[in-house]
């Protein structure tokens, strides 16, 4: 699927932006002091297969 809004375009996960994805919220988490946490609260992340695509979420 591939969509646009304004200039952005929405379109599903791929495997590929797993690192570009984590990248992002790891620096967002350093803005806001708090710690990146991949075995626990930012697991979903690294693992968007098996916590959102298997259940018929979205990342």
């Amino acid at each position: 699927m591939k969509n646009y809004y304004k200039d952005f375009l929405i379109r599903d996960w791929e495997e590929r932006d797993r690192t570009w994805a984590s990248e992002v919220i790891q620096s967002v988490l350093s803005e806001y002091g708090l710690g990146w946490e991949a075995n626990r609260a930012d697991r979903d992340v690294l693992q968007v297969e098996e916590c959102y695509l298997a259940v018929g979420e979205e990342f």
